[in-house]
């Protein structure tokens, strides 16, 4: 239950404040500078982890590998600066070096002689000057022993040449084959009998043994392979090989 405060006069006085005692300000007995233990802060550069689990001052300065680099990126520790040495405009130009005092010019060697400049608008040519050159016969003997000019020799044309519009000896040759065997056909299509002679001709005793022989081999592989066949025509496949496949009757008709 709160109770509001009764007015009075004396509350219109400003009270004292109250200082309030700070308690006295803690200092650990380990090392501020030195990272946690087996942690990766303050380790930038290293892979080597702090082990201070007592709390040593050990801080890897003896090892060869580090765990604190001495240098970042901001450039080596220094101890004393100085505020008026700060980065001014233009400082981090490199300035080229100065030419030397007794350097002497530069001049090109000239492998040619230069050629006279371009006379001006206002430069006068030269006049009144008199020659006693006879130009007619100059340029008569100029025209004699000029060297003769050189004629261009055009390519031979192919409506000039020996072969031209004349049948090549390799159609010679086909052509004649080609006639030699249309000759033979009609030769044999002229003489019915001699033709029918050479198509039918008796079989000797030795020969129709082979042949029956040769069938009766066919006739039994045929037939081994037809009675390998499914009864069951259940699949496209099995239809139109079963189909296809040649019945050994014919072969049994032509062995009687």
């Amino acid at each position: 239950m709160m109770y509001r405060e009764e007015e009075s006069i004396y509350n219109l006085l400003p009270k004292p404040i109250q200082k309030q005692q700070k308690p006295p300000m803690h200092i650990s007995k380990h090392h501020g500078g030195l990272p946690p233990s087996y942690s990766t802060f303050c380790t930038q550069g290293t892979g080597r982890l702090q082990s201070n689990c007592e709390g040593s001052m050990n801080d890897g300065s003896e090892a060869k590998h580090k765990i604190k680099m001495a240098v970042g990126t901001m450039g080596k520790p220094s101890t004393k600066i100085d505020p008026k040495q700060f980065l001014k405009r233009s400082s981090g130009k490199v300035l080229p070096p100065e030419p030397p005092q007794n350097r002497t010019k530069f001049e090109r060697k000239m492998l040619l002689p230069k050629r006279p400049s371009v006379p001006t608008r206002t430069d006068k040519p030269v006049m009144g000057l008199i020659t006693e050159k006879n130009f007619v016969i100059a340029n008569a003997v100029d025209n004699i022993m000029m060297p003769p000019k050189r004629v261009r020799k055009e390519p031979d044309r192919a409506v000039n040449g020996k072969n031209y519009a004349k049948t090549p000896k390799y159609l010679e040759r086909i052509q004649h084959e080609i006639n030699e065997e249309v000759s033979f056909a009609m030769q044999q299509m002229s003489d019915p009998n001699q033709q029918n002679e050479n198509r039918m001709r008796e079989m000797s005793q030795i020969e129709k043994e082979e042949l029956i022989t040769k069938m009766k081999a066919k006739w039994e592989d045929i037939h081994k392979q037809y009675l390998s066949l499914t009864f069951s025509l259940d699949t496209i496949s099995k239809t139109f090989t079963n189909s296809t496949f040649p019945s050994p009757s014919h072969l049994t008709q032509y062995l009687r």
